[in-house]
């Protein structure tokens, strides 16, 4: 398991990664946690699909602001279909394919 964080418009987005066992290159997955935020059930999802071969990541788009004040932003950016969420999304993708090029260490990843 590791927590990283990826870069996103100038903000710092925490995010949780695994990498499968094996050689890659693999396919990836991007996680989205429900309503109540990022939790343990994410990260076992995240978790399962790594041991099922893909690279998966689940960036905590809540980490902008209070939870609260993020669950109204990023629902109104989902009724948008764009905004900073869907900012996020696009970085832990870019990130998750970056990672199939070059090794993956906890730190920092600038897509933004």
């Amino acid at each position: 398991m590791t927590e990283i964080t990826i870069m996103s418009a100038g903000h710092a987005i925490p995010a949780y990664l695994e990498i499968p066992a094996g050689q890659g290159p693999w396919p990836g997955i991007v996680v989205l946690h429900d309503a109540l935020g990022q939790s343990g059930a994410s990260r076992q999802q995240v978790d399962w699909l790594a041991a099922s071969g893909y690279l998966a990541i689940a960036p905590d788009l809540f980490s902008r602001d209070n939870k609260l004040l993020c669950l109204l932003a990023v629902s109104r950016q989902l009724a948008a279909r764009h905004g900073t969420a869907f900012n996020d999304i696009e970085a832990a993708r870019v990130h998750v394919m970056g990672a199939q090029t070059a090794p993956v260490v906890p730190g920092s990843w600038d897509s933004a």
